[in-house]
């Protein structure tokens, strides 16, 4: 299965969903790295009506759906509450592959990138400390 169908796949099964007002798939497939075991990274953005309450059996019920449709390991995450690290990662790389409610998702967006830069410059600035410290990490 390839990025183009993953794409419609998951374009198709998320129009069915009325909550969901954009999602993002992120990770191997987006950056075209992706293997035949390779899991499928998905981030939603849900309608702000939704209670977070409910995201976590939306969640499930996005990786029982998906997960038979696609016949990969769908890994779901919902942006609404993601963190800053995370959220930069699928920002960054991501490829839209729903949107139903675009200033919604504008509106996301205007209002995470400056959490998402802030929080770039602090982490960059903790890591250098860290390498003064104790030197390059080789996870090799």
């Amino acid at each position: 299965m390839d990025l183009t169908d993953i794409e419609k796949i998951v374009a198709d099964y998320c129009a069915g969903r009325a909550e969901i007002a954009a999602c993002y798939l992120y990770g191997s497939y987006a950056r075209g790295e992706a293997r035949s075991d390779s899991d499928v990274d998905l981030a939603f953005l849900l309608d702000v009506s939704v209670p977070r309450s409910h995201y976590g059996s939306l969640r499930m019920d996005y990786y029982s759906g998906l997960s038979f449709l696609t016949r990969k390991e769908p890994h779901v995450l919902v942006i609404n509450d993601a963190g800053e690290l995370v959220l930069g990662e699928v920002l960054r790389e991501g490829v839209m592959v729903f949107v139903r409610d675009e200033e919604a998702l504008d509106a996301f967006v205007a209002r995470k990138i400056p959490l998402i830069a802030e929080f770039s410059y602090y982490s960059e600035l903790f890591r250098r400390k860290l390498v003064e410290r104790y030197g390059e990490v080789d996870n090799g």
